[in-house]
């Protein structure tokens, strides 16, 4: 079994309570979704051998990737490049294509757990403004996500 802690959109305001970095130390993986560059440098520099990112448009980029985890693929994207506020059927499409059942996106500042069409969608929100998140643990070659509110 793995943990991982998912959030997007901190826009150099990620949360130092010692709760939410008790949360970071604990877990297995740490994922970051873009528009955050110092706070993925924060996260890269503190723990260099769990975390994995994607820039977002704010940092200047807008890259995709692809993850296994025990088993399990997830697809990573801030989300902008998929136009994300205005549909999700672009970036659904493009994991589907990419052969993944999880994509993990940001951009809408809006938490997100939700299927579609054998994908599950999932949007921790905003961990620096709405103070959202994504909890992970994967088992089983099988994912369970819950939003957590800091």
């Amino acid at each position: 079994m793995k943990t991982i802690a998912i959030m997007s959109d901190s826009h150099s305001r990620m949360p130092m309570s010692e709760r939410f970095l008790r949360v970071l130390d604990e877990c297995d993986y740490i994922i970051h979704l873009g528009d955050g560059l110092s706070d993925i440098d924060f996260l890269v520099k503190s723990y260099p051998s769990k975390t994995v990112y994607v820039y977002g448009n704010n940092d200047g980029g807008g890259d995709d990737k692809t993850i296994v985890i025990e088993g399990v693929e997830l697809y990573l994207t801030h989300g902008s490049r998929h136009a994300v506020k205005c549909d999700l059927q672009p970036l659904i499409d493009t994991v589907k294509k990419a052969g993944c059942r999880y994509a993990l996106f940001g951009h809408t500042h809006v938490a997100l757990i939700e299927e579609r069409e054998g994908v599950t969608l999932i949007n921790p929100g905003s961990v620096g403004y709405s103070g959202t998140y994504c909890y992970m643990t994967i088992a089983g070659k099988k994912a369970y996500a819950k939003i957590v509110q800091l």
